[in-house]
Formats: structure tokens, C-alpha cells, sequence
């Protein structure tokens, strides 16, 4: 795989890129000066490196894993080598001196760089469904994109700033590392480039093809929105909504329940007078009845002995023996089928008639459920602003700010409940040590997310001796938990089984990406065993309301295992590689 780097929102391509086995990503030193803007960079004939950026200066020398940071000693997990040509230095390192973040996405091969100066920036996974590719893009790069894919360049300029906000808010709402759910269709991505699944999106490379010499003109009106609501998203009882929209309303919103079955508060039918002016105001198609079988995979009757009812204009048929029409009703009126037979000049009383297709008469276009796109349009010609086009479609809502999101620090704010559960069913002489071990590991995870900024619920925090299930799932839910962490130890009755194993509940999709984390981060920090992440039907995994993971550490019925848990280090160690855990699975 072709390893990228995606540093403060934009790719930098590079061909010499080599990945280490702790994934500590060997890069051309000229590349870092390039990267960071540095100053007062050589490479002399001692190899001496230097780089100063951001009032910190690193230097380093090839062949040596002694490093100088403000004239302090440190050591590199591996020395700058000479790699065709190049003195190759770790790249993972020299960011985290000069108080840039390293992170790696192994699905895309992208390395993640945000800077000091832009540490705060959001990134999201988006699926471009027509080139089958994942890729990572700067949250206000892709806004541009949505809005020029799902913004008719026609509206008035606040109808374009509303439905903007609009479309940011349905981004961020599907942002995995701000606790969103992700795109439905593709279990990598938080959002995907499919209208039919989530939102439109376009390059500006095919923009530039579509518009030709309108480009700079048209670009120029997505950049000014984009660039007005920067950061503003639609907000109710201080969350993100899911801004659904549609085309044209025709009249009147709908309730989201009427739709999707489910009710939601800010989802209300509303009227609206403002699209009529929509080309997709007022409609018809005709439909061929053969294609009306074959789309809904029915046979309608037909053949010369069948009558056809149509309600409100034939409603009733009374023929004679011989199948002649004795009698009519069409409309509200009855007649006799001679009076047909004179009216229409027809050659005898003793006929039918063949539906051979239906013309739909339709008002509006979508699903009807939020903001009615030309309905903004239309009540931003007629004198509304942002906040009225907003909060009508949308009740009960707030346009606020995006709080600011820390890279450094994804978990702030975040609700997280650790569960100290017990070992397995069997009895075993290390009871006493596997309480102990239980109530450390779930001690210093609670030390490291607070650390974090993360809100922590600890289930036995207060309470001693037996919590049932049901008790703690319900602390769980009741605080609204964003994570649920149950910590316990393993058993079987075969005493030389060994390893660590994460569990998850089946369909959880981001209970099955947090297990995959947490056990993948174990493994390198505690050098353990694979047993792998599994699914299994755990209570507490599967009434919890958010997503959950179960940790078996250790199996305690292996005397070896059973004796690390009363090493200090090995506890702290696992804590910290659960919260390495967590950490990946909010950063992109």
C-alpha cells in the first residue's frame, strides 16, 4: 500500500515513506523542513540534523538514537538511517517533540498530522461511492463539496448560508470520534458521497469539468457560504441533529415519525408557502400498467370479462345475461347503456374498457422530513434570515458554534463507564487476587481518562460486594454514557489456556470497531496473546445503550496468568493500553 500523508486538512504525496514494525514511519528529513516550514536546517558533513519550530529545536544525528530536544537528552525508538540517498528520520518521534499529533488510519494508508497551530481541526472518513475509494478530509473542505453537490447555485445567498449549516450539522452528526453513528452502507466511513445514503459530494477537479468558465464564479459563491457559517451547526438540548433535508416540500413538512416510524423532537410537519416557485412544485408521470406488475411483482387481472371500478368515475356495472351494459353509474350519475350506446355512438351495449396506464399527479420532491431546500429559498427572497429559514424547518433549535474539538484531546467531555466485573464461573483459589486486579486496572483507567478530560462513571465506584447486571446497566444508560468498558478476568477448565479476547455484541457496529481497538492496542502494549475480538450475547452488552466492549485480560485458571495480575506494572500497563484503545477509536 502507498503510504500518504495527511498533515493539518491536505495531503502531502511522498514516495519515500517507510513504515516501521511499531508503526514509527521513516520520512527523508528534507521532507520534515518541507512539512513544518523549519529554519536553520543542515545536513553537514557529520550528518548533524537540526530542526526549530514552534520555539522547540530537535537534533539529531544518523546512526545514533541519542537526540537533543531544547538541549535535553532523548532517545529515539530508532536512529536516522541512510536509505537510498536520503537520511531517513522517525517521523512519529520528531512530531511529538515539536508538539505536532501523529496519528496512522492502516484502512488508508494515511499518516495524520495536525500542528500546533492547527490542533483543533475535525477530519472525517468519506466513502467517494463512484471511485470505491476511503479517503480523509478537513470537515470545511468536505462542506464545500456537499454544498456544491446539493445547493442549486440559483438560491438567494442566505438560502445557500442556511442549507450550508445544514449540511455541516449532517456531517458532524455522522463524525464517529464526536460520537457519531458513521454512514449506514460502509462500516469504515463516517459519511459516504451516496444521496441515497447519506449526502451528495463533488471534487473541485470535477467541478472544474462540469462548470468550465462559470468555475471561479460558482466556486466563488460555496467559498463565501462556507466561508460565513464557518463552524456554526444546528443544535437541540446541546447536540447535533440530524439535519435531514429534502428538495421541495409541496406544501407542508411531514413528522419524522410518519416517515421513519421513530419520533423526533426537533422533526416536526410544519407548513410552508415558500416553494412554490420549484420546478418540482407540481409533477405528473405516466406509468404503463405492465411496468407497474413488473416493478411490484403483482398480475392484474385483465381480458374482455373483467370490469374495471375506478373510484369517482365508475363505481357501479349492472350487465344483462348476456354481459351487455343494462346499467352505469359514472360519477354520481346512473345510466342506462342504450343512452351509452346513442351518446357515443357505440356499435353495441355489450363492451369494457382496458386501463393500459396511470398518470401520477405529485406535489413536491423527497421524503418531506426537515428543511424544504427551495422552501429556504424561497423564505430568504421574501426578507427571512439564516436563524428563521433554521428554526422554522427545524423545531425547537439553536445555531451555535462547533465546540471546540481538541486532536489532543478527543475524549474531553466524552461519558465513559467502567464496569469492574468479576472472573468466570468457576471457583479458583485467586479470587482475592482477581478483585484486587479488577479494582486497580478499573482504578488507573479512571486516573487516565480524567487525565483525558473524559467524564468517568465507575459502576462500583461506591458500592462494595455483589452489583447486579440489570444495576449496572442501568448506571450506564442513565448517565447517557457515550462508552461502556467492563474490565474482567478469564477462565476455562483446561488450566494451560492462555491470551486476552474483547467482546462485543453482534450487530454493534461501533461496539465491534471499539473491541477491535481496544484488543488491537492490548496486544502491542502487554505483548499478549491473541484470542481475537468475538461477538457474544453478554447482558450488559446487550442492554446498554451505547457502545460497549467486555475485556478478558488473563485467564486466571492458568496459574502463569493468574500470577502477572499481582504485578503493579502489568495493571497499569493494561489500563493504559485500554485507554490507547479508546483514544484510536475517536481519531480518525
Amino acid at each position: 500500500m502507498d503510504l500518504k500523508i495527511f498533515i493539518d486538512g491536505k495531503y502531502i504525496l511522498t514516495e519515500k515513506i517507510f513504515n516501521t514494525e511499531n508503526e514509527d514511519f521513516m520520512v527523508p528529513f528534507s521532507l520534515l523542513s518541507k512539512l513544518f516550514g523549519a529554519n536553520n536546517v543542515f545536513e553537514g558533513n557529520s550528518c548533524e540534523l537540526k530542526l526549530k519550530r514552534w520555539g522547540i529545536e530537535v537534533i539529531m544525528k544518523a546512526g545514533s538514537k541519542k537526540a537533543l530536544v531544547n538541549g535535553k537528552q532523548k532517545l529515539m525508538p530508532i536512529e536516522p538511517l541512510a536509505i537510498e540517498g536520503s537520511i531517513m528520520v522517525p517521523l512519529r518521534f520528531v512530531c511529538e517533540q515539536i508538539g505536532a499529533v501523529v496519528d496512522w488510519d492502516k484502512k488508508t494508508g494515511t499518516i495524520i498530522i495536525n500542528t500546533p497551530e492547527n490542533k483543533d481541526s475535525i477530519l472525517l472518513k468519506v466513502y467517494i461511492k463512484d471511485e470505491d475509494r476511503l479517503v480523509i478530509m478537513d470537515l470545511e473542505e468536505y462542506v464545500k463539496g456537499a454544498a456544491a453537490a446539493e445547493i442549486p447555485l440559483n438560491f438567494h445567498e442566505e438560502a445557500v448560508r442556511a442549507i450550508t449549516i445544514a449540511l455541516r450539522t449532517f456531517a458532524v452528526k455522522r463524525i464517529r470520534k464526536l460520537g457519531g453513528y458513521g454512514c449506514r452502507s460502509n462500516g469504515e466511513a463516517d459519511i459516504c458521497t451516496d444521496q441515497k445514503c447519506c449526502q451528495g459530494w463533488i471534487s473541485k477537479a470535477q467541478l472544474q469539468k462540469i462548470w468550465q468558465n462559470d468555475f471561479n464564479y460558482n466556486w466563488s459563491i460555496i467559498q463565501k457560504a462556507c466561508s460565513d457559517t464557518k463552524g456554526l451547526i444546528i443544535t437541540f438540548n446541546n447536540n447535533p441533529i440530524d439535519a435531514v433535508y429534502h428538495l421541495t416540500c409541496g406544501g407542508s413538512t411531514e413528522n419524522s415519525e410518519s416517515i421513519w416510524g421513530n419520533k423526533v423532537s426537533y422533526l416536526r410537519k410544519v407548513g410552508c408557502t415558500y416553494c412554490s416557485h420549484s420546478p418540482y412544485y407540481r409533477s405528473q408521470r405516466d406509468l404503463p400498467l405492465s411496468e407497474l406488475e413488473n416493478k411490484l411483482g403483482i398480475s392484474l387481472k385483465d381480458g374482455p370479462l373483467n370490469d374495471k371500478l375506478i373510484s369517482g368515475l365508475i363505481e357501479k356495472i349492472e350487465r344483462t345475461p348476456g354481459s351487455r351494459i343494462k346499467k352505469i353509474v359514472v360519477g354520481e350519475y346512473e345510466f342506462e347503456g342504450r343512452t351509452l350506446l346513442e351518446l357515443f355512438n357505440l356499435p353495441s351495449t355489450r363492451f369494457w374498457w382496458d386501463i393500459k396506464q396511470l398518470k401520477f399527479l405529485i406535489t413536491g420532491s423527497g421524503h418531506g422530513v426537515g428543511l424544504c431546500k427551495y422552501g429556504a429559498d424561497g423564505m430568504a427572497r421574501s426578507g427571512k434570515t439564516v436563524d428563521d429559514i433554521l428554526t422554522h424547518y427545524y423545531t425547537g433549535v439553536k445555531i451555535e458554534r462547533l465546540e471546540d474539538y481538541s486532536f489532543k484531546k478527543p475524549l474531553k467531555g466524552k461519558v465513559i463507564t467502567i464496569d469492574q466485573g468479576y472472573g468466570g464461573n468457576l471457583e479458583t483459589d485467586t479470587s482475592g487476587i482477581l478483585e484486587e486486579a479488577n479494582r486497580k486496572i478499573c482504578g488507573y483507567l479512571s486516573d487516565m481518562l480524567k487525565e483525558e478530560e473524559a467524564i468517568v462513571i465507575q459502576t462500583r465506584e461506591k458500592q462494595e460486594g455483589y452489583i447486579s447486571l440489570s444495576e449496572r446497566v442501568r448506571i450506564a444508560n442513565e448517565a447517557d454514557s457515550d462508552l461502556f468498558i467492563s474490565i474482567h478476568q478469564n477462565t476455562h477448565k483446561d488450566k494451560n489456556v492462555s491470551g486476552t479476547e474483547t467482546f462485543y455484541y453482534p450487530g454493534d457496529r461501533a461496539g465491534k470497531r471499539l473491541a477491535e481497538c481496544i484488543q488491537e492496542s492490548l496486544l502491542k502494549f502487554l505483548g499478549r496473546k491473541n484470542r481475537g475480538v468475538k461477538e457474544a450475547n453478554f447482558y450488559v452488552l446487550r442492554e446498554t445503550n451505547m457502545a460497549s466492549v467486555l475485556v478478558e485480560v488473563v485467564f486466571i485458571t492458568n496459574l502463569e496468568e493468574a500470577c502477572i495480575l499481582e504485578d503493579e506494572s502489568f495493571l497499569k500497563k493494561t489500563a493504559e493500553g485500554i485507554l490507547s484503545g479508546i483514544l484510536k477509536y475517536y481519531r480518525v
